[in-house]
């Protein structure tokens, strides 16, 4: 995901999750999401790219599973991430 810093200083980002919940309430933990890079600085007016890694346990299901994911002490910023998990 992209993000921009449209404020007039610099910001220290650092990614949370909810984890993932899925149909009948299957749930992804959030210890299985990780972030590259795990803190980024923005600069005023920059921005920047975060890898967001969803490491599906085996005995998941297939299907659509969606979270949270908000940046640490900045709780107005936040989004939705969803995640199709195939059988392929």
């Amino acid at each position: 995901m992209t993000l921009e810093n449209e404020d007039q200083r610099a910001a220290r980002i650092m990614c949370v999750s909810t984890g993932l919940i899925g149909h009948g309430g299957v749930h992804i933990p959030p210890e299985r999401l990780s972030f590259e890079p795990r803190e980024l600085t923005l600069l005023p007016g920059t921005t920047g790219d975060v890898i967001v890694q969803v490491n599906v346990p085996a005995s998941i299901a297939p299907g659509t599973y969606s979270g949270v994911i908000q940046v640490k002490d900045c709780h107005h910023l936040h989004g939705v991430l969803m995640v199709e998990v195939d059988t392929a």
